[in-house]
């Protein structure tokens, strides 16, 4: 199943609320894992910013520091993986 992902930084003395789109993609995710696959809270990810020719940023490091699954009601039967928000961290690396 593909899962579109939206990747969110957040520096790390910010407020909760205080995040900026890093980088947008789209993954393939094994339904039965969609919850907890992919990036769990601790993963290291690399990401490239989707305005890095404008920031002249080459990809990063991060930590991923929180997630929220938005899912969509199908008909009655049940629920499907819309949006996967990923919140990362500058990684201590």
């Amino acid at each position: 199943m593909e899962i579109d992902v939206i990747y969110k930084y957040r520096a790390p003395e910010a407020s909760l609320g205080d995040l900026t789109t890093l980088a947008t993609a789209t993954l393939e995710a094994d339904p039965n894992e969609v919850l907890s696959v992919p990036h769990p809270v601790g993963e290291t990810v690399t990401l490239q910013r989707d305005d890095h020719e404008e920031h002249g940023e080459d990809p990063k490091e991060y930590v991923v520091v929180g997630r929220s699954p938005i899912l969509t009601q199908i008909g009655e039967a049940g629920y499907t993986l819309s949006i996967l928000f990923v919140v990362v961290t500058d990684s201590d690396r």
